[in-house]
């Protein structure tokens, strides 16, 4: 079902002539951006009733309870005439984008201060839509869920080869690893030191340990 969201257009208040006359029966004609396609509009956010292409305004140079409304992504071009049809200086008004309507919009939005939302909220998966946090804090705020999972790891300093399995959390940029049985060995040196850590939790990868 297609997402409705309510234009501009819909708060034009009243229309005058150049001279400063109420725009009787001057008339909105609505087309598709950049274009001089007509372009269907309608009286509420259920679609279901279309506007009459052009919209009429009435004796007072008002929409006469009227309402535009079209589906998100839509954008517009609007074309305001007497009612002769000829056209108002300065009413061509092209590439209108819609109230609220970000469905299109693919550019970087900069908040400061907190951000407050009522509901659910849609986050990108990781690649061209993720979200992305920069520094150290915001990197760990991003992603509330951790990833989880296991690697084999090697310890080093041993007078044997000693393996084990390795439990690790990623949350953002913090990494733990623990495990669930002991790993046992006999060392050959006083310092030890663990291989086979996947390179997404190396502390080389942006990862506080």
């Amino acid at each position: 079902m297609a997402t409705a969201v309510m234009s501009p257009i819909s708060l034009i208040l009243q229309v005058l002539s150049d001279q400063g006359i109420v725009g009787s029966g001057f008339q909105v004609y609505i087309y598709a951006a950049g274009t001089t396609t007509p372009q269907t509009t309608y009286t509420s956010d259920t679609l279901a009733t279309a506007n009459s292409n052009p919209i009429v305004m009435g004796s007072n140079g008002r929409f006469q309870n009227v309402a535009v409304w079209t589906t998100a992504g839509t954008i517009l071009k609007m074309v305001l005439t007497d009612a002769n049809n000829n056209v108002i200086t300065g009413g061509t008004i092209d590439n209108i984008p819609n109230l609220g309507d970000l469905s299109s919009y693919t550019g970087t939005v900069a908040i400061t201060g907190t951000l407050e939302v009522m509901g659910n909220v849609q986050l990108g998966e990781s690649g061209a839509n993720a979200i992305t946090g920069y520094g150290t804090t915001a990197a760990g705020n991003v992603d509330m869920s951790p990833d989880t999972g296991t690697f084999t790891g090697t310890l080093t300093g041993m007078t044997a080869t000693t393996t084990g399995t390795i439990n690790f959390a990623k949350m953002g940029n913090l990494v733990l690893l623990h495990t669930e049985a002991a790993i046992t060995g006999t060392s050959n040196t006083t310092a030890m030191t663990m291989t086979g850590v996947p390179a997404e939790l190396q502390v080389g990868a942006g990862v506080l340990c």
